[in-house]
């Protein structure tokens, strides 16, 4: 099992090699307002801010979650998420986007797919209304889109529904 040094490590190590990862994408959402998102402790960037009437979140983080399976440095095979959606509170619900983006990239070319993906992420919560919000949460994203060609924004494919 993973001690707290060992883990405090790798994140120090995982926070120098996401610094180009990070300055890249705020770089693209912190003029639209945007700030940074703290999501845990792992090889991550998050952003959360709004997008018209809605509130919307970018997420690039590490697959793996496990700290004694995590690499003491990020390797170019590691496996990385780009995924992005919104939600949104109605009359004191809290609504969830039925659309997302949801990439994955190996960390060697993680620059390249981050610069590729946040326009689409951008246009896509750009192009969110009010019913494209449901007030059931339809669960964890499964079944990123690969490079090279990755995909449009889609429907969000969740362990329970069917693609």
């Amino acid at each position: 099992m993973a001690g707290h040094e060992h883990i405090f490590a790798k994140e120090a190590t995982y926070r120098t090699q996401m610094a180009d990862a990070r300055a890249a994408l705020l770089s693209f959402l912190e003029p639209k307002g945007w700030e940074p998102l703290h999501r845990g402790r792992r090889a991550h960037v998050s952003a959360c801010g709004p997008i018209g009437a809605y509130n919307g979140i970018v997420d690039v983080e590490m697959v793996e979650t496990d700290w004694n399976r995590m690499p003491a440095v990020l390797e170019p095979s590691t496996q990385f998420t780009l995924w992005c959606s919104a939600d949104h509170t109605r009359g004191g619900m809290r609504l969830f986007a039925d659309t997302e983006v949801y990439w994955q990239s190996p960390f060697s070319s993680l620059l390249d797919a981050i610069h590729r993906f946040l326009p689409v992420a951008w246009h896509t919560l750009e192009r969110l209304g009010d019913s494209n919000f449901a007030a059931d949460w339809p669960g964890p994203s499964t079944l990123p889109d690969l490079p090279p060609s990755f995909g449009p924004s889609r429907p969000r494919r969740t362990a329970g529904a069917r693609s």
